[in-house]
């Protein structure tokens, strides 16, 4: 992520999650949270639920159901708009029990 100079903080690595997820490259933004965790910083409610939209808005939810589960191993909760539509989106591609169990979290 760096090569010199201090580490980035929270908002800042949020900050370029969001951009990398809203530049349709989810993988990216993931890749930036790995290397924000390596660093010691620990995501917020607000970095995951930036992740997970960003898969979902890249049509892949069964990758944001897996950063869902992350989330709340983390120990936050998913509200009713995020689950909401990551079981529309899991439905979408037939990944029924998938949406199921999101729900049953």
């Amino acid at each position: 992520m760096r090569q010199k100079g201090p580490s980035p903080n929270l908002v800042a690595c949020t900050t370029l999650i969001d951009a990398f997820s809203k530049a349709r490259l989810p993988d990216r933004a993931r890749s930036m949270c790995n290397e924000m965790v390596k660093e010691g910083c620990r995501p917020d409610l607000l970095t995951f639920k930036t992740l997970i939209y960003g898969y979902m808005r890249s049509w892949k939810p069964i990758e944001a159901e897996e950063l869902l589960i992350w989330m709340l191993d983390e120990g936050y909760s998913a509200d009713q708009a995020i689950l909401g539509e990551l079981v529309n989106e899991l439905c979408k591609v037939n990944e029924i029990d998938k949406a199921f169990k999101s729900i049953l979290r």
